[in-house]
């Protein structure tokens, strides 16, 4: 900077100078008379002179002074400042809480949820095992989904004395726990449902567990397990068959869950050591003889919330140890002899009428066109 200013004031002297020597010049050969031959030479000296040296000492001075002293102090202290703070602080603190949090818990949950209940490359079955023909005379089937499963049977006895025997590894099965699916071949098989027969007279086995996947019980599926005591209904079986576990003399407990809307004929019949039954909303018919001759019966709850529902032909006769029961007001029909020779039941209720009187509720069931015959009776 002291450089540029020291030069030009040096050419502002050597500009100051040549101006006075040309005036001087000029002076003194105009004195001398001689203006044919000075003249020409004066006029081309002066004038070139005097026009270069007037713009260039203002011009220079001017923007040397502004220049240096604004545009070093303005660059430093502003720009440098804004840059690193503003971008370092976002970039870092936005992204990387961000993706982890949203992206990871989204994917994973979603298909291991909907996989599980579609099932689509299962076959679905009913689990058979042994079968009773015409005649009464029961065997094993080697072909039946027991036997797939690994099991075997044999038979013994027959008639009142026929007893089944179910198997595994030659030993003879008393807990049974049956699984939901299971694969042979390649094959994979979902079990829906309890086919007829496949556990009739397995007369030694004493427990047995049904997976969730059962929407249905057989005809006499379980039918003459002597030993039963222990055995479960699946929330999802809408139907228990006919004969489905009569004759399950020491089974003392059964849970119907709210699924079930048919309780076929004679289906509990002879469970001599069951104590209180739970009729379910969703029923809506208990069939002939369903719960006949269970000895120790001695609650029968109807749920509050029956829709219409049916009581068939004997429904609870020989239930010596009933004391009282509530018919439902939703029934719409009662059968025959449906409460025929419980020898101790005192009271029947229906529709807030509690009746003491045989004759009293039978004409009464009668006249509202629910019962044909006699219900409460005595032989």
């Amino acid at each position: 900077m002291l450089q540029r200013i020291t030069k030009s004031k040096e050419y502002i002297y050597i500009f100051a100078l040549i101006f006075s020597l040309s005036l001087f010049l000029s002076i003194n050969l105009t004195g001398c008379g001689t203006s044919g031959t000075v003249a020409p030479a004066v006029l081309p000296t002066v004038e070139p002179t005097v026009e270069p040296t007037v713009e260039p000492t203002e011009e220079p001075t001017v923007e040397p002074t502004d220049e240096p002293t604004v545009e070093p102090t303005d660059e430093p202290t502003v720009e440098p400042t804004d840059e690193p703070t503003a971008e370092p602080t976002n970039e870092p603190t936005a992204e990387p809480t961000g993706e982890p949090t949203v992206e990871p818990t989204a994917e994973p949950t979603a298909d291991p949820t909907d996989e599980p209940t579609v099932h689509p490359d299962y076959e679905e079955v009913s689990l058979t095992g042994f079968t009773q023909d015409d005649e009464g005379n029961c065997s094993f089937d080697d072909n039946s989904v027991l036997a797939e499963m690994g099991y075997a049977g044999t038979v013994s006895g027959s008639g009142p004395n026929l007893v089944c025997h179910l198997l595994k590894d030659g030993e003879e099965v008393t807990e049974l726990e049956i699984p939901e699916t299971f694969e042979k071949d390649g094959t994979r098989y979902r079990i829906i449902g309890i086919a007829d027969h496949a556990l009739h007279s397995c007369k030694n086995l004493t427990s047995a567990t049904l997976p969730d996947t059962v929407v249905s019980i057989g005809s006499q599926a379980f039918a003459a397990c002597r030993s039963l005591t222990s055995i479960n209904i699946p929330d999802g079986v809408v139907s228990i068959g006919f004969r489905a576990f009569a004759d399950c003399v020491l089974l003392s407990a059964i849970d119907i869950p709210d699924s079930v809307t048919s309780i076929d004929d004679m289906a509990f019949t002879v469970c001599t050591s069951l104590t209180s039954i739970d009729i379910p909303a969703g029923v809506t018919s208990i069939g002939a003889y369903a719960f006949t001759t269970c000895d120790s019966l001695q609650t029968v709850n109807f749920s509050k919330d029956l829709g219409p529902i049916s009581i068939g032909e004997g429904a609870f006769q020989y239930c010596d140890s009933l004391t009282s029961i509530t018919i439902p007001d939703s029934v719409v029909s009662i059968g025959a002899d449906a409460l025929a020779d419980c020898t101790n039941l005192t009271s029947v209720a229906w529709k807030g009428t509690v009746y003491n009187d045989k004759d009293a509720f039978n004409t009464a069931v009668k006249d509202a066109g629910i019962a044909e015959s006699d219900v409460w009776v005595d032989y």
